[in-house]
């Protein structure tokens, strides 16, 4: 079972029931699963802005997943709904960039290079002097 996390961002030109209403049908998706939980932003002034958009509403969901189907049916469905201006899946399960070096199997690969060089500049024949 993997950790997921979506962060949906709805049009900020709506009031705030009516992008809950908007994105209900979204929700509903995850709302039965194991570890869910939802933080909201009401009117949160954007970074920069989106489809001509300043603000916006912010949705964030976390939960538990195995059957990944259901993100292909959450991916369909936010593409349709004119009113999400992004929306972003993040599998928090996997270990990358930043988080790497919490990640074991990198923390071996990395080992296990460290010690094919070694060996290599052990072996390694020394350089011929001169020009030839």
């Amino acid at each position: 079972m993997s950790k997921y996390e979506i962060m949906i961002v709805v049009d900020g030109r709506l009031s705030e029931p009516d992008a809950r209403l908007n994105i209900s049908n979204l929700i509903s998706l995850f709302e039965t699963l194991p570890n869910y939980e939802e933080k909201v932003v009401f009117q949160d002034n954007l970074a920069y802005p989106i489809k001509k958009t300043k603000v916006g509403h912010r949705f964030i969901l976390n939960f538990d997943l195995e059957d990944v189907s259901v993100l292909a049916e959450f991916n369909r469905l936010a593409l349709l709904n004119k009113h999400i201006l992004r929306h972003l899946v993040i599998n928090e399960s996997k270990d990358r960039s930043f988080r790497a070096k919490n990640n074991l199997k990198k923390i071996r690969d990395y080992e296990i290079r460290q010690e094919k060089y070694r060996v290599w500049l052990e072996n390694k024949p020394p350089k011929p002097l001169g020009n030839s």
